[in-house]
Formats: C-alpha cells, structure tokens, sequence
C-alpha cells in the first residue's frame, strides 16, 4: 500500500528510461519533433465489451461517457476509433467474421451481421 492516494506529486521529467533504448510500450508524441508521417488524431479501442457496457447505462450517463471520450474541451478529445476484426479479448464470446473456408479469396462468407447486432 501507498499512503500517496489523492496526494499531488512533484512533477517527473521525461527522460530515457532503463530499457537501453528499447521501445517502452507506451507512446509520447513530442509535438516539436519533425516527424515523415501525418498525425492522425488520438483515440482508443471500441470492444464489444465496450459498446455492451454503454448500452447498460441510461441515456443520461451515456451520453456523460461519450462527452468524456469524446469532447474536446471537457474530455480527452478522441477524433479516431478502432474495433477489433472480429472478437478480442473484450469480447463477450468467441466469433469470426462469417464462415471463411479455405480458398475463399473472394471473401464470399465475409459478414459483418455481427457489428450491427452487437
């Protein structure tokens, strides 16, 4: 345990870590640095788990949720989403994108049925 809950912390330097240089798993995204590729926006990852747990919530509190993830001024400002090709970890049981045999190239059992029904 940590007697430091709800206690402000001096502020830490960025600074390399003691990976020796490896990736840590995390990104920061310096905006002085050039970089080649264009910046996309900022967002996170929609589970299945995700958009079941939002459709629990009353319209009031999701509505509350979304403005956290979504507004810019008063929330964290996603301008981008994923979801995941089919099921995830988050997801409430295993599934696949429709029934893809082998030799399929032209993904003739490709469904999205199950996005539109979760």
């Amino acid at each position: 345990g940590s007697n430091e809950r709800l206690q402000e912390l001096r502020p830490l330097p960025l600074k390399p870590d003691a990976s020796g240089g490896a990736q840590a798993p995390s990104v920061f995204v310096c905006a002085a640095a050039k970089v080649d590729k264009p910046f996309l926006g900022f967002g996170g990852s929609f589970t299945e788990a995700s958009a079941w747990s939002l459709g629990k919530l009353g319209a009031e509190k999701r509505e509350e949720a979304m403005r956290a993830y979504f507004d810019p001024e008063h929330g964290l400002g996603y301008t981008i989403g994923r979801v995941p090709i089919a099921s995830c970890d988050f997801s409430l049981e295993n599934w696949t994108c429709g029934d893809l045999p082998a030799g399929d190239h032209d993904l003739k059992g490709f469904s999205l049925l199950r996005y539109k029904t979760s």
